[in-house]
């Protein structure tokens, strides 16, 4: 689905690209929601309420990583 959007991005709407990109960026959300956050939180239950804590970290360090590397 991505190599044609790749080949034909000259001629692509403007539009219609930052919409593609759009979609794109929200697979990679839902991916990272449901593949690492959610596990996470699971392997972490026997901390009890603060499960959270865990992800909400290793969120926070990635998100600082890649403002400073941008």
């Amino acid at each position: 689905m991505g190599l044609p959007v790749y080949v034909y991005e000259d001629k692509l709407n403007p539009l219609l690209q930052r919409g593609v990109t759009g979609f794109a960026a929200g697979v990679m959300v839902a991916a990272s929601i449901w593949s690492l956050f959610i596990p996470a939180m699971e392997q972490s239950e026997s901390v009890g309420k603060l499960s959270f804590i865990p992800a909400a970290a290793g969120f926070t360090v990635m998100m600082v990583l890649d403002v400073a590397l941008g």
